[in-house]
């Protein structure tokens, strides 16, 4: 950061995958160097108060467009005090010259709308970067390596003009990854998603952005971590991978990490649980989000009630899993179904005078966990 800079608004650019925007923020920055630079002693309070204001409507072009309504709404005062404000700050001379020029003034028979800037011989400055660690500059020679590599993954002759572009983004701001750390994620996504998932490596490249990961030992630290919630030891007949493949069916989606991770622990100490409970378990989970949100899930919070309840009264075979269900059933007055049936799927018996005055406990960390 240059030593010259006493001032500064700052423009710090994020994107969202989710979304597919771009949005922008602006902070008005004060550096050390302009404790002693005399600006601060210069400058009158009212004159940098209305300054810092202006500043914040700072467009991306440097320009500040802002009507005179919306200063005065702005800063607390009249329409005509900030009229004035804004003809004291263009008198205001550092070092015998103008910080602020006004480019255009546009009279309406209701408001007075204003372009002006900040002149670039004063001590305030617009920045657009990130304050993060800079990444190498990117040549044509490691766009085409990564075309190569990625056509290669692709299995095809060539790669279409927005597969390229993608690339060549990834090496640009605000992502400004290095080849190596490219490679890497498109070796990643290839293998989890097992295809090339644009929004997927979209959203991993933000990430890494916004984490710093700038070398190839960073990424694959990451990648390391990551894959630690979805262990990769199930055999193809292994209950493991009954398991998953039985919860992809309930939910009719891939289940996530904490999902995955969930069947893993539930298999192991001090839970212990046979693949068949399991299997009850999914079942029983997925029907009863299915009644309460309109589809089925396996979210953890309401898995850990269950599992807590059924370890307290020992069920850990399929057998006592599904036992307890058929108590669960009618002790709430639902009927066993079938979340995917077109038939009625539950229905309710009336309730007595005394137990609609009686809160089952149950029930309410049921509903804590997220089923109302």
């Amino acid at each position: 950061m240059s030593e010259s800079r006493l001032i500064s608004t700052r423009i710090e650019k994020e994107y969202d995958p989710v979304q597919n925007e771009w949005t922008a923020e602006i902070e008005f920055v004060v550096h050390k160097s302009a404790l002693f630079s005399g600006f601060l002693a210069e400058i009158p309070p009212m004159q940098l108060h209305t300054l810092i204001c202006l500043s914040l409507f700072m467009k991306e072009n440097g320009k500040i467009e802002i009507s005179t309504a919306d200063l005065a709404r702005a800063l607390g005062v009249s329409f005509d005090q900030a009229r004035k404000r804004i003809d004291s700050l263009l008198s205001f001379r550092y070092r015998d010259k103008p910080v602020v020029h006004m480019n255009k003034v546009q009279e309406t028979n209701e408001d007075t709308r204003l372009t002006l800037s900040i002149l670039p011989v004063s001590p305030v400055t617009l920045m657009d970067e990130r304050e993060s660690k800079a990444a190498e500059s990117f040549s044509s020679k490691n766009s085409e390596y990564l075309f190569e590599y990625l056509r290669m993954m692709l299995g095809a002759s060539t790669l279409s003009d927005q597969e390229k572009e993608l690339l060549v983004t990834l090496q640009n701001y605000p992502y400004e990854l290095p080849p190596q750390v490219i490679e890497v994620l498109i070796e990643h996504v290839m293998e989890y998603k097992e295809t090339f998932d644009r929004p997927y490596l979209m959203t991993i490249a933000h990430s890494w952005s916004i984490s710093g990961i700038y070398t190839k030992e960073q990424a694959m630290r990451w990648i390391r971590e990551t894959k630690k919630l979805s262990p990769q030891v199930m055999t193809e007949n292994s209950p493991e991978t009954y398991l998953l493949q039985y919860l992809r069916e309930r939910i009719k989606k891939q289940p996530s990490a904490v999902q995955i991770n969930m069947i893993f622990q539930l298999l192991e100490e001090p839970f212990k649980l046979e693949p068949g409970c399991i299997e009850v378990l999914i079942d029983h989970v997925t029907t009863q989000i299915a009644i309460s949100k309109g589809k089925p899930d396996f979210p953890k919070k309401y898995v850990e009630v269950i599992v807590q309840d059924w370890l307290e009264r020992e069920v850990r075979t399929r057998e006592a899993a599904i036992k307890e269900v058929e108590e669960w059933n009618q002790r709430y007055s639902m009927k066993p179904l079938d979340v995917y049936g077109t038939k009625e799927r539950f229905s309710i018996l009336p309730k007595s005078k005394t137990s609609s005055k009686v809160k089952s406990e149950y029930l309410e960390e049921l509903r804590k966990a997220g089923l109302k």
